[in-house]
């Protein structure tokens, strides 16, 4: 980035107010000249609405933001970072989770507009441009009979979940979403537009798929949709801690992971969740008829203690997937968070105890929760290395999150989270990089290993062949050879 017109102004951040040197972007008048789409900078109207993040503790102050409306568009903007070599590049979608999704003084390339979606009923094969939203595949696919493994945020944006490997309530009977993918639509940083599927371009395909944002800039993606029943069965169980009424909540925790460990089908999915302070809510959903998963939830494996407080029945798939927004179903809110977990194979007792704890502990923040997503299932029955997504074989995706409104409270979440993680590492398959929170200052490499383990070398030849200047940076990131 060019330093001249740069000025030194105050933001405001989840942690209070900081000093930020913004810099304009260098050849702004060529990037303008280049594009038939907007092109937002500083003290535009429209610009804060461009560099919006669902975590607004990471949301940044890009030097400009191009908002594209085709392939084409960002064909052109390629051409100009060619001309501009010093400029760094983003990229972002509509969901805007990452905590890359808006990085200070770089060319920010935005695509939450390629929003086209479109789905074969006969084949079940799915169009859907990179700035759709969970809840727009849930939705579409349950009008056909169809759904792909997916997240329970409705406002997630499909692409950064995808390209991160993806998991969701349907994971143990269908795989990652990375693994329902046909093909994803890209730009390279060369300006050419290819597939990368199987049979074009397949390393690109194979490191796409939980590798991240680091090759190139993704379109559209193609999934092979799945069937699923008309309506799906659901349980929901929230313990209390009132002795006599409840089981006791800590007990009922450690039933529902034997349960886990033990006698959960493929079929089912779910979550357990431990809110900070609060109760313990146990959210699985069965993908079989509704009779099937109603016997389930009936039978003696399901029964994790006595609770006056049920939630049950049958509802369409992309109706289940907003249970676990709470009552309500209200969305979450942009607000600032912060995240740390693991995925592990297997919650010991001493594990289980450390967990109940953690969120209701005297240092526990005031609010957040610890989200245990189930994993296995059909997403460890491919080895680690069929994709870049490297962590199959792990049973349980934990997440320490926590949330706040006052920026003194920032460091007590911080500080909470990264113990949790550190008191954990004994117990994990892999630390998990967090896409909520700061950027935590962790060397590359080290970053990269954790992530991709030994995936990761072949994932640098890819990364060396697609982008060998890392202009793509603002992800976790894969350095290249030199």
């Amino acid at each position: 980035m060019g330093g001249s017109g740069s000025k030194v102004i105050r933001v405001e951040t989840g942690n209070g107010s900081r000093m930020f040197r913004s810099t304009p972007l260098e050849g702004l008048d060529d990037l303008r000249n280049a594009v038939s789409c907007k092109v937002h900078v500083q003290d535009d109207e429209g610009y804060d609405y461009a560099r919006r993040a669902w975590n607004k503790d990471v949301s940044g102050f890009p030097s400009a933001i191009v908002t594209v409306e085709s392939e084409d568009d960002i064909c052109c903007v390629m051409k100009y970072m060619q001309n501009h070599p010093n400029v760094e590049l983003g990229v972002t979608g509509s969901g805007r989770h990452s905590h890359k999704c808006a990085p200070d003084n770089c060319l920010l390339i935005d695509c939450s507009n390629l929003n086209k979606k479109s789905l074969d009923p006969a084949t079940g094969i799915a169009d859907f441009g990179t700035g759709c939203v969970l809840s727009e595949v849930d939705e579409l696919g349950d009008k056909h009979g169809y759904a792909v493994p997916l997240g329970q945020n409705p406002n997630t944006g499909i692409t950064g979940l995808t390209m991160g490997g993806g998991l969701g309530i349907l994971g143990r009977s269908y795989g990652l979403t990375s693994d329902s993918v046909l093909q994803f639509r890209c730009v390279l940083l060369t300006g050419e537009k290819v597939i990368a599927s199987a049979d074009s371009h397949p390393d690109l395909f194979w490191a796409l798929r939980g590798g991240g944002g680091n090759f190139c800039i993704v379109t559209e993606i193609r999934y092979q949709m799945h069937k699923i029943p008309d309506k799906m069965a659901f349980h929901e169980k929230i313990y209390l801690p009132i002795p006599c009424v409840f089981e006791n909540p800590k007990t009922a925790f450690k039933r529902a992971i034997h349960y886990v460990e033990n006698d959960m089908p493929r079929q089912s999915g779910g979550n357990l969740v431990l809110p900070f302070g609060g109760p313990f809510v146990a959210s699985f959903a069965y993908n079989g008829t509704p009779e099937e998963g109603r016997k389930h939830f009936e039978s003696p494996a399901f029964n994790f203690g006595r609770t006056l407080i049920h939630n049950k029945g049958a509802k369409p798939y992309s109706q289940v997937q907003r249970l676990a927004l709470g009552p309500g179903e209200k969305e979450q809110q942009a607000g600032y968070y912060h995240e740390k977990g693991f995925i592990c194979e297997t919650i010991p007792d001493n594990l289980a105890d450390y967990l109940w704890e953690a969120s209701h502990g005297k240092d526990t923040p005031k609010s957040g929760a610890i989200i245990i997503t189930i994993v296995g299932g059909k997403i460890s029955d491919l080895p680690s290395d069929a994709t870049a997504y490297h962590s199959r074989h792990g049973l349980y995706f934990v997440i320490f999150l926590s949330e706040w409104k006052d920026p003194k409270d920032a460091e007590v979440c911080r500080k909470w989270g990264r113990r949790c993680a550190l008191d954990c590492k004994n117990f994990a398959f892999k630390p998990y990089n967090p896409p909520l929170g700061e950027a935590e200052a962790v060397p590359d490499h080290h970053i990269g290993y954790e992530v991709f383990n030994k995936n990761l070398e072949k994932l640098r030849d890819i990364k060396t062949k697609y982008d060998p200047s890392n202009r793509l940076c603002h992800n976790v990131n894969i350095i290249p050879r030199k």
